[in-house]
């Protein structure tokens, strides 16, 4: 398969290969070990297709638990994918995001910085992370952003 950034799926925009960029020490990320996508739980039965072709093997979801009832991950009970659920915002995330923008004083990196908070989901995170086999990990939220 070719290497492509942003991958052609009929019902998710943003699922990007972050494979070739390259690190300080000029090591590169190797092609189909890891996506960033958005909200993939309406993918049809060719997107869960390709990203099964493709190598994917582990999801990881960043999204709130409100997040995941209201719209399941399409890949969540695909043989041979392995599911995990790291919530990066707790309670409703429509509700943070209005606080947010409305907030005068609002600062972006603040933000992130409340996010790796909870030191033992970003523990259990990264210890994840760090221990897929072989395959394509693919780590989402709802809009492959913020959380991504």
């Amino acid at each position: 398969m070719e290497n492509i950034i942003r991958l052609p799926l009929d019902n998710a925009y943003n699922v990007r290969e972050l494979g070739g960029y390259c690190n300080i020490n000029k090591d590169y990320v190797k092609w189909h070990r890891f996506l960033r996508a958005d909200d993939i739980s309406a993918l049809s039965k060719s997107d869960i297709d390709f990203l099964v072709q493709y190598g994917v093997n582990t999801v990881i979801d960043l999204r709130s638990e409100e997040e995941c009832q209201k719209q399941p991950d399409a890949l969540i009970n695909v043989e041979g994918i392995k599911y995990y659920h790291y919530p990066f915002m707790k309670g409703n995330v429509s509700d943070a995001t209005k606080v947010m923008t409305s907030i005068q004083d609002f600062n972006l990196g603040d933000f992130y910085v409340e996010l790796v908070k909870d030191q033992e989901m970003v523990n259990g995170l990264l210890t994840t992370i760090a221990n897929v086999e072989a395959g394509c990990l693919l780590f989402h939220c709802s809009a492959g952003k913020d959380r991504t």
